[in-house]
């Protein structure tokens, strides 16, 4: 901890008294890139009568992959397809969670209201609990666990609905708590609170004598507890206004000033989570209550001592119920959000749903309106929330009663879904005609980005058709090349790893280096006589005998050989592919479709080795085969991107069929068939790769489209599994180039080709993408408000004075004067 004197001796510093002052005149403005929000209906809702209704979300791996699990009251998914009461995202439709032998039945028989992940000692299953009695296999009384193949009850049940699910470890190791309406677990009295150790059931104490709707588990400073809301006016024969207490051993109230103890308490509580604003973590509540003057304020903070209240503009609650709150980083760090049968907040229309940034409620805006849109009087609402990670990054899962986000038609289910818009900046001064090509190399002073092209030139510096870029500065690779370089790759030949650039020059450093050539990091030269046509495409393959360089074009000789437009390089020599290819080689990538690696290669022919094929075909090291029928025109760009179902195949070009099935200028191959993405795009599609941005690995395609997914895209959009998105306003002209590198600012997505502006800031053909989730400009916004000022100074200091782990801001596990100058640096500095 540090010492009194230390902290004295740094407040004391004239930089730190000027701070000061600016803070307290209010002349500091500080922010930062604000996330870009918006409400998303990728995921296709649920009904049933009366509209239907989802109550509860769950991620669950049943051995497939962790998919979304929705439970509630509804019996069919979009199409109607008859789903009961629970159902199973499998990234492209809803499925089934289990079907009875003769396929009568499936889910359950009543309500779901609760689910929860839970490991018994053999293995994770997922606990569903409502107000059911039968699964699609088992009966089971109101709780039921699913493995991802097989229903199975637990124990007897209960003899009544349960309402919430929670695990927590009372020191004997961790167990399943189940809350609800019932006196009785397995035959043991239990009264509205029970306990699973994965055998058997057992009771709380002597439980509580009215309903529990929600549990959470929170350390108060005294070791963890586990907390139960609900509707209930003791606990173990003791007074609790609707909020208790197990510390696994007994069942106690909570109590403190502004709270029950004071007589305003809550009527019911209907939800619990956990909640760090950024002065460590407090339980919150949400439910019908009174905590000032100004009538029920319906959300409150627990620091462990008292109840605070969250009350909205004027000092006013919300115009309505509030049926669930969830704590959710939704990329501007973690945020409360409320939902609920509700319209307002302080008199501020919110629309059944609000976000608390930690000093005032907020609306989620959609496209056409606010918040989830309601009909006045009914119980159409927000009834669960819940932030997930799912295959496409975080998301917050709103379920409910209701038919429109933020002006989107929805069925029951929305999400809300927040990205940081990625911030392009030039590349120096970039160069001064078309970059075709890019790749990443180190020649042993460093990882260094490498472009290729037409150009000649950067910010008057010669740099013939090739340049390096090390973070800082552009510089030649000697005299470069006499023409065009159209690929990039690097390879260890044995000797080492180089650089390989394929294009249409004939000279390289001065020497003869027909289409190919070799740099070491200081010298050209030539790969035996080269080629005699260009070359498109280059990549790395071991087909079993050792890696190899494999290149693609328009050539019919390489080293002197017959190869038709492809060619491998073992370090020494060129040999052919069978017969090759009957027209040019445009991509070239690695992939795996399961039956072990593969070169894939792409561009624009229809005959391989002899056998038909279209514009895509597949080399296991000894022959070719076809990808199903293929596309209807040629492929420029090949990629491997996962997008949480395993990982696939993606091809980009001008072609509008793959495998007879609509895929405009791009689609996927799972190893067995072609699928499109969404509506895909308008032109063509020239370059893809994966990047991650922060919010989970995704697919970039850049080319001369114009719009992707339906939606204006200019020559870039952003796939994250399952829609496009832009990148801000995109490039004015074609993106031919795309790669990733970390220039020491963090990973950055760089974007090569025809342009001369970015998102709206000048970029000479070469840009740079980067994001703030990866490279944290505002490392001084300690509270993570998205503004630097006097609460982010006097919070860092409490902080320094108690020794806590979180200012020890230079990261060298030392908390010392170091860390309070480098704050002090860094608060100055802004954003």
């Amino acid at each position: 901890m540090m010492k009194f004197e230390q902290i004295a001796s740094a407040v004391r510093r004239p930089a730190c008294i000027g701070l000061i002052l600016m803070l307290w005149l209010g002349i500091w403005t500080g922010s930062v890139t604000e996330a870009s929000c918006q409400w998303n209906a990728d995921i296709p809702g649920l009904s049933g009568v009366g509209g239907g209704r989802i109550n509860s979300f769950a991620v669950f791996d049943g051995g497939t992959g962790p998919e979304l699990y929705a439970g509630g009251t509804f019996s069919s998914s979009a199409g109607g397809f008859p789903i009961s009461n629970i159902a199973r995202w499998t990234g492209s439709s809803w499925s089934r969670v289990g079907t009875s032998f003769f396929g009568d039945r499936n889910g359950v028989n009543g309500t779901v209201r609760a689910m929860k992940v839970f490991n018994d000692g053999t293995g994770p299953a997922l606990y569903v609990a409502g107000d059911f009695t039968l699964t699609a296999g088992p009966s089971a009384n109101y709780i039921a666990r699913w493995n991802g193949l097989f229903w199975s009850a637990l124990s007897t049940g209960m003899d009544g609905p349960v309402w919430a699910l929670e695990v927590f470890d009372d020191g004997s190791g961790p167990a399943l708590y189940a809350g609800g309406s019932f006196t009785t677990a397995g035959g043991q009295t239990v009264n509205n609170i029970a306990r699973w150790n994965g055998s058997a059931w057992s009771a709380l104490g002597q439980g509580v004598n009215g309903l529990v709707t929600t549990m959470a588990v929170f350390d108060d400073g005294t070791g963890p507890k586990l907390i139960l809301g609900g509707g209930f006016s003791e606990a173990a024969g003791s007074p609790a206004d609707n909020i208790a207490r197990w510390d696994g051993a007994t069942l106690s109230p909570v109590t403190g000033s502004g709270g029950p103890s004071t007589g305003n308490y809550f009527f019911q509580v209907d939800s619990l989570v956990v909640h760090d604003d950024g002065s460590g973590p407090k339980l919150y509540a949400a439910g019908p209550g009174a905590f000032n003057t100004q009538g029920p304020i319906h959300v409150a903070r627990w620091t462990g001592n008292d109840w605070t209240s969250l009350p909205g503009p004027n000092g006013r609650g919300f115009g309505g119920s509030v049926l669930s709150i969830e704590s959710f980083d939704d990329g501007d760090g973690p945020a409360l959000y409320a939902g609920g049968v509700l319209t307002t907040v302080g008199g501020m229309v919110v629309n059944s749903i609000a976000r608390w940034n930690g000093s005032a409620w907020t609306t989620l805006d959609g496209p056409d309106g606010v918040g989830i849109q309601r009909t006045p009087g009914s119980p159409e609402g927000v009834y669960t929330i819940a932030g997930l990670v799912l295959r496409d990054g975080p998301s917050l899962f709103v379920g409910g009663t209701f038919s429109n986000a933020g002006g989107l038609s929805v069925q029951n289910l929305a999400l809300w879904r927040c990205t940081f818009p990625l911030q392009w900046s030039p590349v120096g001064a970039g160069l001064n005609d078309r970059v075709g090509a890019m790749t990443v190399f180190d020649d042993g002073t460093g990882p260094a980005l490498y472009a290729g092209g037409f150009f000649t030139s950067t910010a008057g510096q010669a740099a013939s058709r090739i340049a390096r870029w090390n973070g800082s500065i552009w510089s030649p690779l000697g005299t470069g090349v006499n023409s065009a370089v159209n690929a990039l790759t690097v390879f260890d030949d044995g000797s080492g790893p180089a650089l390989y650039a394929g294009g249409l020059f004939n000279r390289a450093g001065g020497q003869t280096a027909n289409r190919i050539a070799r740099w070491d990091g200081s010298s050209w030269s030539a790969l035996s006589t080269g080629m005699n046509g260009s070359v498109f495409a280059l990549t790395v393959f071991d087909d079993g005998s050792g890696p190899a360089l494999y290149a693609g074009g328009s050539f019919t000789t390489a080293g002197g050989q017959t190869v038709n437009n492809i060619a491998r390089w073992d370090g020494s020599s060129w040999s052919a592919l069978a017969t090759g290819l009957n027209g040019s080689v445009l991509a070239l990538t690695v992939f795996d479709d399961g039956s072990g690696p593969a070169l894939y290669a792409g561009g624009l022919f229809t005959r391989a080795g002899g056998q038909v094929v279209r514009f895509i075909v597949r080399w296991n090291g000894s022959s070719w085969s076809p990808l199903g029928s293929g596309m209807n025109e040629r492929v420029f760009a090949l990629t491997v991107f996962d997008d949480g179902s395993g990982p696939a195949l993606y091809a980009g070009g001008a072609f509008t069929t793959a495998g007879g099935q609509t895929a405009n200028n791009i689609a996927r191959w799972n190893g067995s068939s072609w699928s499109g993405l969404s509506t895909g795009m308008n032109a063509s599609v020239l370059a893809l790769t994966v990047f991650d941005d922060g919010f989970g690995p995704a697919l970039y395609a850049g080319g001369d489209l114009t719009q992707a997914g339906g939606n204006s895209a200019n020559h870039i959009a952003r796939w994250n599994g399952t829609s496009w998105s832009p990148l801000g306003s995109g490039m004015d002209n074609t993106v031919s180039s795309l790669v990733v590198f970390n220039d020491g600012q963090g990973p950055a997505l760089y974007a090569g080709g025809r342009f001369s502006v970015a998102d709206g800031s000048p970029a000479s053909n070469i840009a740079r993408g980067s994001s703030p989730r990866l490279t944290n400009p505002c490392p001084a916004d300690i509270n993570g408000d998205g503004i630097i000022d006097a609460d982010d100074f006097f919070l860092f200091l409490a902080l320094f004075a108690a020794g806590d782990p979180r200012s020890d801001f230079d990261n060298n596990g030392v908390i010392d004067a170091d860390d309070f100058f480098a704050f002090l640096t860094a608060f100055a500095d802004g954003c």
